[in-house]
């Protein structure tokens, strides 16, 4: 051992500051019930986080929960905000944290440390259960220590509160690596950091790119990019929500809200507790006057009339009320009891909630950035209102906020009746068209299309037309006129500035949902709902799908499928359908291409004993056409597209196939064929020669060339300020990027939802996300979230 590294520990293990002493939360899974107890000892992580990473946690946790085994305890110990540590130089508010779990899990056994931007992609109990023979620590590497397996006694001397608190990093890190035989490699599929991820290896997925990450925890520091591996985060964040996960729930709230409502109890407030006028004009105008509750931890007694004090009555009231009002409790309460604390108000109340928040009597950190809910007030407890009205629809609420500098602002969610009133823009490309139908029908509220069409001559850039109509042709498009739409759904860049010239003919009320790529700036929208080829940066109004919203797949009914069916059930299986596409702005399929593609596809069916389903469309060439329908070995059916046929066998061919292989040309065509699961090959065709510069990617490779694309690991590089300038600039939208397709590759390829055809990759197929559910469930939560009102 390094005596000049080391710390001699004198206290007995009962001195030791515990987490238990140290009141760290713990999130403890226990032994399902009904099973076997396995008879191993309990798991134990250690996890470091903050406040910013609230939905980070609550995902890391969520996978714990979902991959344990049932038989077996674990327990998670919070590591946040812990006293005695100065985080100014800190990049996130738990770098040191690691260093004291020795001391922290009383210097005994083993446990985990996880940084909170991970996710576990199996069962943390094999990774606690490694082999460690005579080391003192498991890490991929001695100077990363951001999943570590530790013999908590032996690394006492390294690690522990004292050294934590008064060395700096590299000296923690680099001492006990420099100890012979203390470091022992641990297996890099537990901390595949990025795109080291292998889907089906990797025990466990690491978002290191600080401006990657999907839960785009500090927008006031990074502007946030999509992460090719993000969908894998994003989807265990909507199994969380399916299954209502919360780390923290009414029966088992955190310490901090145990410690809470102690004090509250103690503090013996004599105060009477009264509703205000804002209470009063809010739920009159609603016409409830009787049978309403008032929540506050200021009421003297519990059975006090017409009040509710959680500190002072062991059981929520047993039956709904008309109404709430909650005035002195949000503000004093963790964000970890927050989300159930919203749900349970809201489940509580049968008509309305009213609720007052005055952020000047909350506590904020003194060597951290501000918190959200402190430094972005409006939109943090907007959003968390709107999570809780999700479940709760009918439930009107107003929120009464008062901000840390004493600014007064309100918002209010009053449930729709009639119906939002909807219009959807359609203009001349069936795909847009067909999406916002798509989206339209999935909502489910009525709704009217207006079919635009519009001049002709030179374009004007959508940014300089404002919210206005010069660019439409009035005479030969619908009407526009009131009563104006609560919601308007459109597509591409052409409509945004009709879309915006109805909002400002309604006074401002109706939202707007703009599909693809707008070539506006993303603020004049609501919400804008696109996919990896537009290339846009990450915004509280941007939502990135994986893929276009096609309608889901139905049986194929009629004269086709009685036509093709017979057909293609006598052919050999797997039976793999080759769906063409063809030339367009971003790709070419000329003869040589697709007598390649032929060639690769028979390949593959003659290997398997299956056989082909050609599919060509309307954009093939006639000679790209010729090349793949010819004569051939294979056993199979060749279609060559031709208009107005109404047997066309795509849908057939679709529906039939075991297998699927599509040109990467078109999003639709992939989004359709991975729509169940079955497994995908694409084939990414050439590029045409560009008719103009595409300033975006020459600026993205100037920055790339300045500081390289990649850091010391490998993994992408941190966003710098030239990153955040470029993305300002789109999001502003005086610049746009140029369509790629092949950034929607990379998401397939990287997420395993398709390989390309030339790599000899197995495929088990993977089931896409339901992107038509998340862009519908982002629609409503734009009325969900409230309007401002303004007094």
């Amino acid at each position: 051992m390094h005596t000049e590294a080391a710390v001699t520990i004198q206290a007995s293990v009962e001195q030791l500051q515990t987490a238990e002493k140290l009141l760290l939360e713990c999130v403890t899974f226990d032994i399902a019930p009904g099973i076997e107890p396995a008879g191993k000892p309990p798991v134990r992580i250690f996890l470091g986080s903050e406040e910013a990473q609230q939905l980070a946690e609550r995902v890391f946790l969520y996978t714990v929960h979902k991959l344990r085994d049932p038989a077996r305890v674990y327990r998670v110990y919070l590591m946040k905000n812990l006293p005695g540590f100065d985080r100014r130089v800190w990049r996130t508010g738990f770098t040191h944290y690691r260093f004291a779990i020795p001391e922290l899990a009383g210097s005994c056994g083993r446990a985990i440390y996880n940084d909170v931007d991970q996710i576990y992609l199996t069962d943390p109990g094999k990774l606690f259960d490694q082999e460690m023979g005579d080391h003192g620590y498991l890490a991929v590497a001695a100077n990363d220590t951001s999943v570590t397996l530790m013999d908590c006694a032996r690394m006492l001397p390294w690690w522990n509160l004292g050294t934590a608190r008064q060395r700096g990093k590299r000296e923690l890190v680099q001492a006990p690596a420099d100890e012979p035989g203390l470091w022992g490699a641990l297996d890099g599929g537990w901390n595949a950091r990025d795109f080291e991820y292998r889907a089906g290896v990797s025990g466990l997925l690491h978002y290191t790119t600080l401006h990657l990450q999907p839960w785009r925890p500090t927008p006031e520091r990074y502007s946030y990019r999509p992460h090719l591996l993000g969908e894998l985060w994003l989807r265990l964040q909507r199994e969380a929500d399916a299954e209502g996960y919360q780390p923290f729930t009414r029966d088992c709230p955190s310490q901090a809200y145990v410690r809470l409502m102690a004090e509250r109890r103690s503090a013996a407030c004599s105060a009477r507790a009264e509703m205000t006028s804002g209470t009063r004009n809010f739920l009159s105008g609603l016409g409830i006057d009787d049978g309403v509750l008032l929540c506050t931890l200021d009421a003297s007694s519990a059975a006090a009339a017409g009040c509710f004090n959680p500190a002072l009555s062991e059981h929520w009231p047993s039956e709904p009320v008309p109404a709430l009002a909650v005035r002195g409790v949000l503000e004093r309460l963790s964000t970890d009891d927050l989300p159930w604390f919203l749900d349970a108000l809201l489940a509580l109340a049968q008509r309305a909630v009213h609720l007052h928040v005055d952020l000047r009597q909350a506590t904020a950190p003194n060597d951290r950035p501000l918190p959200a809910r402190l430094g972005r007030p409006a939109n943090w407890w907007c959003d968390r209102l709107a999570a809780a009205a999700e479940r709760h629809p009918s439930t009107a609420w107003q929120l009464d906020l008062i901000e840390p500098d004493g600014a007064h602002r309100c918002f209010r969610y009053v449930s729709p009746a009639p119906p939002p009133r909807v219009w959807v823009l359609l203009g001349k490309h069936e795909g847009d068209n067909r999406q916002l139908l798509t989206l339209a029908d999935a909502l489910g509220w009525p709704y009217e299309t207006r079919q635009l069409v519009f001049k002709g001559g030179p374009s004007v850039p959508a940014p300089l037309q404002g919210a206005s109509l010069i660019r439409l042709d009035r005479q030969r498009s619908a009407p526009l006129s009131a009563p104006w739409p609560d919601l308007v759904l459109g597509a591409g860049s052409r409509s945004g500035p009709i879309a915006r010239w109805i909002r400002r003919q309604s006074g401002g009320s109706t939202r707007l949902v703009q599909l693809g790529r707008p070539r506006a700036s993303l603020d004049d929208f609501d919400l804008v709902v696109t996919t990896p080829q537009y290339r846009l940066p990450a915004r509280d109004n941007v939502l990135h799908n994986m893929l276009p919203l096609n309608r889901p797949q139905t049986r194929q009914t009629g004269h086709a499928l009685d036509l093709w069916r017979p057909q293609v059930e006598a052919l050999p299986r797997p039976r793999i359908a080759l769906l063409i596409g063809g030339d367009s702005s971003s790709s070419v399929l000329g003869e040589d291409t697709a007598l390649q593609i032929r060639e690769q596809a028979e390949k593959l069916a003659r290997s398997r004993g299956g056989s082909l389903l050609i599919s060509t469309s309307p954009r093939t060439r006639s000679a790209a056409a010729d090349a793949l329908l010819g004569d051939s070995d294979i056993p199979g059916l060749r279609y060559r597209w031709h208009p107005d046929d109404a047997d066309n066998p795509y849908p057939v061919f679709l529906e039939l196939a075991d297998e699927l292989i599509v040109t990467g040309d078109s999003a639709s065509m992939i989004a359709d064929a991975c729509a169940d699961g079955r497994p995908v090959r694409y084939v990414a065709l050439p590029h045409p020669k560009p008719d103009r510069l595409d300033v975006v990617a020459l600026l993205e490779g100037l920055i790339e060339l300045r500081h390289g694309k990649l850091g010391q690991r490998g993994t992408p590089r941190q966003q710098d300020v030239f990153g955040r300038w470029l993305d300002g600039l789109i999001a502003s939208g005086l610049l746009w990027p140029q369509r790629d397709l092949t950034r929607l590759h990379e998401v397939l390829r990287h997420t395993g939802l398709s390989q390309p055809l030339d790599v000899p990759t197995p495929l088990t197929g993977s089931t896409a996300s339901n992107d038509l559910q998340r862009t519908v469930s982002a629609v409503r939560q734009l009325f969900l979230r409230g309007t401002e009102i303004f007094r």
